[in-house]
């Protein structure tokens, strides 16, 4: 939401003072506009944060006075100087949409984006110098002083390790309101304070073996840039951290909700140290203050009162704004004929020779106390740092050796696990994913079904039942048919037969699924897997042989047949799944494929079959 109002440049004669200014022109009783003095200082871009939660003010601005702003006119009132031009227009920006920031990468891009006038004002920006410098030995850019902008404050720091280790997520919800934009005229710009003259006047005099110390102090002063544009206004920002697996179980809407609400309780002034059920709705930690041991919240608020509510704020009178929005400028750039030609003693062309040099070497003579880690930090073609992995969507993994990453794109949300299988991503470097099959299935994907002799027997029971009515004969090669389909992978052996008795009748041996009388028949099922130790063709045929021999006028008796043929094919030390021996007469119809051998003897005028069925189930 936006809200403008316009208004006419009409000097105000009583604005907020500001204690550490003690010059006539910067008077509260002078200042045409609100605390417009205090952006007439320099800027060290080295060590500025226009969000930070440490700090009541961006501590890049330096205490040095720069430029004047204003002049005293004959009848004794205060005017702003031509070269500092003033558009008056309350503009506040309460857009409800946070912005979600997962790599440092885009952390800094983002803050930039809501900190600077054109061009930004964050990392990797490297500035222009005017072309009359050129000619006098200065590089045509200085981008160490921008490379390390920003990199030395612990909010950045803190957020390297929490994007890069931690793969965490940032969200930035702020409000704005403008209240007018000031622009120093590259042309005809306002003069020089007293102080930065002195300044000049110390680099043109300081002999060359302390121009070192003089330019520290010359940055300590006056910083390394001048704000060339300035919107002044007022910010209420809330800075939230979650955990990776919170923004994942989360959705946009409750994050926005919590963002949403604690910016309401920030902008009524009570928000620091409360809670609101909608971030504990999010947050898994035991303590919502903290997320994987990064603080949870920062609050960055100035140029403004509390309200009750953000329309409220927006619409109060913003007595004492702040910098909102820079444009900088780096100081070098006031090294020309237009800003000295009311100083032609300073010999700024000399000066630039060396001072040009000394100042792109700043960063890194002085990044210990500074507490800058590197002058030239380099983006980094990892997670967290530049990666373009889709939150929720997907999970990025760095490569071998660090050499860029992948995202990995979790599969279970593809439901790849059949048969009510359990499905658990794997998001490292394999990017896949894992299958628990429910008992009786197994595969990559839980599609093959195996045998469960609890299961089987409840399936072959089922089909009696339905089939109950059916013949032997018939009932054999539905029942083959139907475990055949369900389990492919099995060759199977079913004898049905008549519900017959007693061990000289029939018996039987091995692993197996046997009804005894029951639903009008009796019935073995025996089953091998397709990937069994099976005998060659040649020596099953042999075992076959070797069997029918041994069983032939040996016994009546079913159960002594059935022994004395499992102790031959036994012998050959081929896996057996079962031996079955049934006396004629008892109407046994057998329905086998795989490796099943089905033969009849006889024992004087008595015949029976006997069938052995070779493999593992």
């Amino acid at each position: 939401m936006y809200l403008f109002v316009f208004l006419l440049f009409v000097f105000k004669n009583k604005c907020l003072a500001i204690p550490y200014c003690d010059a006539e022109w910067c008077n509260p009783g002078h200042e045409p506009y609100p605390n417009i003095v205090s952006i007439m200082t320099g800027y060290n871009i080295l060590q500025g944060n226009p969000f930070t939660s440490s700090h009541t003010s961006d501590p890049g601005f330096s205490t040095g006075y720069i430029f004047v702003p204003t002049y005293k006119t004959s009848s004794g009132s205060y005017v702003l100087h031509g070269g500092v031009t003033v558009r008056q227009t309350v503009q506040c920006s309460l857009s409800s949409i946070s912005d979600t920031i997962t790599t440092l990468n885009d952390y800094a891009k983002k803050i930039g984006s809501k900190s600077s006038q054109g061009t930004m004002f964050t990392s990797n920006l490297e500035f222009e110098v005017s072309a009359e410098l050129k000619g006098v030995g200065v590089k045509t850019t200085v981008p160490p002083l921008v490379d390390a902008a920003f990199s030395s404050s612990n909010e950045y720091r803190n957020n390297e390790l929490f994007f890069s280790q931690k793969r965490g997520v940032l969200t930035l919800r702020d409000a704005t309101c403008a209240t007018y934009t000031v622009r120093i005229s590259p042309f005809d710009p306002p003069p020089f304070s007293n102080g930065f003259v002195n300044s000049l006047i110390r680099l043109n005099n300081t002999d060359e073996s302390n121009r070192a110390s003089v330019v520290n102090d010359f940055i300590r002063e006056f910083g390394t840039h001048f704000l060339q544009q300035t919107t002044m206004g007022a910010r209420t920002a809330i800075t939230r951290r979650y955990s990776a697996d919170e923004f994942k179980l989360s959705t946009d809407d409750q994050i926005q909700k919590c963002n949403e609400d604690r910016l309401k309780l920030t902008i009524a002034g009570v928000g620091v140290g409360r809670t609101s059920q909608s971030c504990n709705d999010i947050a898994n930690s035991a303590s919502s203050s903290s997320v994987d041991g990064f603080e949870r919240e920062a609050v960055t608020s100035y140029g403004s009162k509390p309200a009750t509510d953000l329309v409220s704020w927006s619409q109060q009178k913003f007595e004492s704004p702040s910098p909102i929005k820079m444009e900088l400028s780096s100081l070098l750039n006031l090294f020309t004929a237009t800003h000295m030609k009311n100083h032609p003693s300073i010999n700024y062309k000399g000066i630039l020779k060396w001072l040009g040099p000394l100042m792109y070497d700043y960063c890194e003579k002085n990044k210990v106390e500074l507490g800058i880690k590197s002058c030239n930090p380099q983006t980094k073609n990892s997670c967290g740092w530049n990666d373009n992995c889709i939150p929720r969507q997907q999970v990025c993994n760095n490569n071998p050796n660090n050499i860029g990453y992948t995202c990995c794109t979790p599969k279970c949300s593809l439901l790849p696990c059949k048969n009510g299988g359990s499905c658990q991503d794997i998001t490292d470097s394999s990017c896949t994913f894992r299958c628990s099959c429910r008992n009786g299935w197994q595969g990559a994907t839980c599609e093959e079904k195996y045998v469960v002799f609890d299961i089987i027997k409840a399936e072959i029971e089922q089909q009696m039942i339905i089939h109950s009515g059916k013949s032997n004969d018939d009932f054999r090669t539905i029942l083959h048919q139907y475990l055949s389909q369900l389990y492919p992978k099995y060759y199977f052996t079913v004898n049905a037969y008549n519900e017959v008795s007693g061990f000289d009748t029939h018996s039987v041996i091995g692993s197996y699924v046997h009804f005894f009388r029951q639903h009008r028949r009796n019935l073995v099922v025996g089953w091998a897997r397709h990937n069994s130790i099976f005998p060659s063709t040649e020596k099953f045929n042999e075992i076959a042989g070797a069997v029918l021999r041994s069983v032939t006028n040996y016994r009546v008796d079913a159960r002594e047949s059935m022994d004395k043929a499992y102790a031959i094919a036994n012998s050959y030390g081929y896996p057996i799944v079962l031996v079955h021996v049934v006396r004629f007469g008892n109407g046994l119809r057998s329905y086998y494929n795989g490796y099943t051998s089905f033969q009849n003897f006889k024992v004087g005028s008595h015949e029976s079959s006997v069938v052995i069925m070779f493999g593992n189930n």
